[in-house]
């Protein structure tokens, strides 16, 4: 039996960053998402030509407005001359 409580929490990112160098892993994680879900939509259109592509075309754009939303913030940080402090976590659960 597996129990669906067990989880663990990798730290990806944790510390302050200029906005240059925010702006780069920024950019470079969600671009990486987005390929990775583009090649699994490719993969399943290759399966299935009439694969209905929305809901990760949904997601797709709502990581493209998520960065668009972080890149304002960096912006900000980079005119008021501060620093952007990224946290990024990856939790990892058991599911049925």
């Amino acid at each position: 039996m597996v129990a669906k409580d067990i989880n663990q929490v990798i730290q990806i990112v944790n510390g302050k960053f200029s906005p240059v160098e925010a702006n780069e892993m920024l950019h470079e994680l969600v671009k990486s998402r987005i390929s990775y879900d583009k090649v699994q939509m490719l993969k399943m259109w290759i399966s299935d030509n009439h694969f209905d592509s929305r809901e990760s075309n949904y997601k797709i754009d709502a990581m493209n407005k998520g960065k668009a939303e972080a890149m304002a913030l960096i912006e900000k940080a980079k005119r008021e001359g501060l620093k952007v402090e990224i946290i990024g976590n990856i939790e990892v659960r058991l599911s049925h």
